[in-house]
């Protein structure tokens, strides 16, 4: 199992790419012509008129009394262990490429499926779902970019949502855009939170705290010191 990037923080890498999104289009509003295409000339100009002065604000959590509108809230919808890996994930990672292991190359990792809500709110009905095309134009356009941060699987669901005077401020508009991926969570299994939690040393650590991983001829005139290979083929076959 190789190293993965490590994500501690994906609402932050989903943040930080709306926000740098948004600030693209602010630069350079042309870019709405190819997001809100087929509509009437007089709509579009309206639509850009209004972003101009009021382009989404990008916050963490559900809108809250006193919150810039229009608005793109990200929030948390789920996170579920997606894949069990062997020995509760704990594998050795020769970090320094040393071919030893050094002691505090021992880490854990899980496999989760995050899904995260966009809440994409205003007060027109036309600008709430003019604004939710944006969002997904960010998304599609940066499904690369999560990828190399470790967001993998990007994938998009979108709905309209009933108004709610519980949970949503009055007239308001709200569209909830869901975006689900799929990263690793890793943490080092030796160290100042596992001694704090109680967790022996791995046994496989000498007293200098190295395991070698060298093969037996690596070992000149002591080969039953190196890892000897296996094989379930009789001797003599190819």
């Amino acid at each position: 199992m190789g190293l993965a990037t490590t994500v501690p923080f994906p609402e932050q890498t989903i943040k930080t790419l709306l926000e740098t999104g948004i600030a693209t289009i602010v630069a350079d509003p042309t870019l709405l012509d190819g997001i809100w295409t087929g509509l009437d000339p007089a709509d579009l100009t309206r639509l850009k008129s209004v972003w101009a002065t009021n382009p989404p604000t990008v916050v963490s959590g559900f809108a809250r009394e006193g919150a810039p509108f229009p608005l793109f809230a990200i929030t948390l919808a789920g996170d579920n262990p997606n894949a069990d890996y062997l020995g509760l994930g704990e594998h050795w990672v020769d970090l320094d490429d040393d071919d030893v292991f050094d002691s505090g190359e021992l880490t854990g990792v899980v496999r989760t499926t995050g899904s995260f809500g966009v809440y994409v709110y205003a007060h027109h009905a036309d600008v709430c779902a003019a604004y939710y095309r944006v969002a997904r134009f960010v998304f599609n356009v940066g499904r690369k970019a999560l990828i190399q941060a470790g967001l993998q699987e990007p994938q998009m669901t979108g709905v309209e949502l009933r108004p709610d005077a519980r949970y949503t401020p009055d007239n308001l508009y709200v569209r909830q855009l869901t975006l689900t991926v799929e990263y690793e969570e890793r943490w080092p299994m030796e160290g100042t939170m596992s001694t704090a939690l109680g967790i022996a040393p791995p046994a496989r650590l000498t007293d200098s705290g190295l395991v070698e991983i060298l093969h037996e001829d690596q070992y000149p005139g002591d080969t039953d010191k190196g890892v000897q290979p296996y094989s379930t083929e009789p001797e003599g076959n190819a």
